[in-house]
């Protein structure tokens, strides 16, 4: 059994294509689900107030890891 990825021809993308096209790939219930939960994603105070919170902390953390990824690359391209 080989684990290396098909080779794309534009046959191959046609027929992924058109599988997608007519491939219903949503659950109706989670649709409804996320639906009911739209109209309280931007109140400061309701069910994701907690996640309203901790944006701040998650936004530094992430800028932080950005920072240090791209630092160290940098640092690789100087000792080449």
């Amino acid at each position: 059994m080989s684990s290396a990825l098909p080779v794309s021809s534009s046959s191959n993308d046609e027929n992924l294509n058109n599988r997608s096209a007519n491939t219903v790939n949503v659950d109706p219930s989670e649709v409804e689900k996320f639906n009911n939960l739209a109209s309280e994603w931007w109140s400061n105070t309701g069910a994701f107030a907690t996640l309203h919170e901790i944006n701040p902390l998650r936004l530094n953390w992430m800028l932080a890891a950005a920072v240090a990824y791209w630092q160290s690359l940098w640092h690789v391209a100087m000792l080449m």
